[in-house]
């Protein structure tokens, strides 16, 4: 079998859809394109290209080098008298036909027009990914329509999307096709426009997971070859999807890469690493590691002991897992059994986080509570650049799941099983009032109590030093930060882990 990862990212890729990461000046991958070339041929793959966005930069610097290489491009194309916008990916492209095709990236019927008058091929990567949450059942009748390559394994959707993007071009038939046509008034230019060419790729934006998914063909001794293949059908996406943590770790290393190039000076990780926790955290981190390095004798005196922080060896063991376990393709492609390096890598970064956003919290109460509020305010500022290591898990999460609605009304549309609907109905109710006697508090056990009831489960979420008493389904985080309110005896604060909450919400999949 001849394997290409037809869908992935180079550091040419510089213009992140998320707002966060634009405002961080954050590119979408921060892979030079040899070093990309070099780990897909590592990991099996016959050929290599670089769809990057909008840019074809990075693969005419590999294709210049190397034979086995070719140019791509994974455009960004407008339906016509919308704001709507889908991406498609263009391969062995010359720069001519890159040109025109930004030009006719204005209207996806133009872009069609040309590639296929070019006789270049052309696929429709992640169809049940909902870009920029603006795209309808509409839009993905029209690309059916217009392209006959379609990608059924994408290395950064669930599982289920990806479960759903070959179920639904499985279901496609003529009489549907034509029913589309009409809708549209679009007439397909393929003798069989319902039998779609399948292609595969990772879509990696970090360089870890290159070759995660592929497309496969039985033989091919050259790219045209190759391509003549997958052109005519031959070809199969294969590989795996991702998760929220596996998205999340992508976005993580293109942060912590951005915020380095930024304010470090060139060297191995660890120092840049060590580098940017001094510029963020300045005396506060000096403060704390000499504080955890000195012990008291009898005497009174101190003396200097080597102890590590908490923070020191979370950040350690941070960086060891990086430059060791997160280059074996092994722990990436989730083969060994036993090991799960997503989950092992979020353990570290949430005890991480939320050790130095209690750290940050405590000496903000204790400043607070002594009336001297400018050291207050100084510590309680370090809570926002700690803040920065959750804005990627935040965006996994989103992006993982915010297609579900889309994916939704593609299901319902075509009589395909929607995501999710194999499982039970699950809510959670997020309270701070559990433990109070008031109207809020009777009415969630009410309401818990009549859903039980009626098999439609409701788990109650609080953040309590301890378990609170509660008859029904109960889930208690316990705070990073908890304290009394001065003058309001019965009142109290609670800081609840953030991270912990948004994975144990993924993993018990609500509805």
């Amino acid at each position: 079998m001849v394997k290409v990862d037809m869908h992935c990212h180079s550091l040419y890729s510089d213009k992140p859809v998320y707002w966060s990461l634009r405002k961080l000046g954050a590119r979408e991958s921060y892979c030079p394109p040899e070093v990309l070339y070099a780990r897909l041929k590592k990991r099996g793959m016959a050929f290599v290209t670089i769809t990057d966005h909008d840019s074809i930069a990075g693969a005419q610097e590999i294709a210049a080098a190397h034979e086995d290489a070719f140019v791509s491009c994974e455009f960004t194309v407008r339906f016509w008298n919308e704001q709507v916008d889908a991406h498609l990916c263009a391969y062995d492209l010359t720069e001519e036909q890159f040109r025109r095709g930004r030009y006719f990236a204005r209207d996806v019927r133009e872009f069609a027009a040309y590639f296929r008058e070019q006789a270049v091929l052309v696929t429709v990567p992640h169809p049940m990914h909902d870009l920029g949450q603006r795209l309808e059942v509409r839009h993905l009748e029209q690309l059916v329509l217009l392209f006959e390559h379609f990608e059924e394994t994408n290395g950064l959707q669930l599982a289920e999307g990806n479960r759903l993007a070959r179920e639904f071009l499985d279901g496609l038939t003529a009489e549907a096709v034509e029913r589309m046509a009409k809708a549209h008034g679009i007439e397909s230019a393929f003798p069989e426009p319902w039998r779609k060419g399948r292609v595969g790729g990772s879509d990696d934006h970090s360089s870890f997971f290159l070759g995660r998914a592929w497309t496969e063909v039985a033989a091919a001794a050259t790219i045209p070859e190759f391509l003549a293949a997958v052109r005519r059908k031959e070809s199969r996406g294969r590989g795996l999807g991702a998760n929220a943590l596996t998205f999340a770790h992508c976005a993580l290393t293109n942060t912590a890469e951005t915020m380095m190039n930024h304010f470090c000076e060139p060297g191995p990780l660890h120092q840049r690493a060590s580098q940017l926790a001094h510029l963020v955290y300045g005396d506060h981190i000096e403060e704390v590691e000499l504080a955890s390095r000195m012990k008291a004798h009898a005497e009174g005196s101190w003396q200097l002991v080597d102890e590590p922080t908490p923070e020191d060896m979370l950040i350690e063991g941070l960086v060891q897992i990086v430059m060791r376990d997160w280059h074996d393709p092994n722990l990436l492609f989730d083969r060994i059994v036993g090991r799960d390096l997503q989950e092992e890598t979020f353990v570290i970064v949430n005890q991480l986080f939320n050790t130095l956003i209690r750290r940050a919290l405590t000496a903000w109460w204790e400043h607070t509570r002594k009336g001297r509020l400018m050291d207050a305010f100084t510590k309680l500022s370090l809570i926002f650049p700690t803040g920065i290591m959750a804005i990627p898990y935040v965006m996994g999460f989103h992006h993982m799941h915010a297609d579900k609605g889309y994916q939704r009304r593609i299901a319902q549309s075509c009589g395909l099983r929607e995501p999710g609907a194999d499982r039970p109905e699950k809510w959670a109710w997020f309270t701070d009032t559990i433990v109070d006697v008031n109207g809020v508090a009777r009415t969630i056990q009410t309401v818990t109590a009549l859903a039980e009831q009626h098999n439609t489960p409701i788990t109650t979420v609080t953040c309590h030093p301890t378990a609170p008493p509660f008859h029904g389904h109960l889930k208690n985080f316990e705070p990073i930060f908890h304290t009394a309110l001065p003058e309001y005896a019965s009142m109290t604060l609670s800081i609840p882990p953030l991270l912990e909450m948004l994975r144990w919400c993924e993993k018990e999949q609500f509805t």
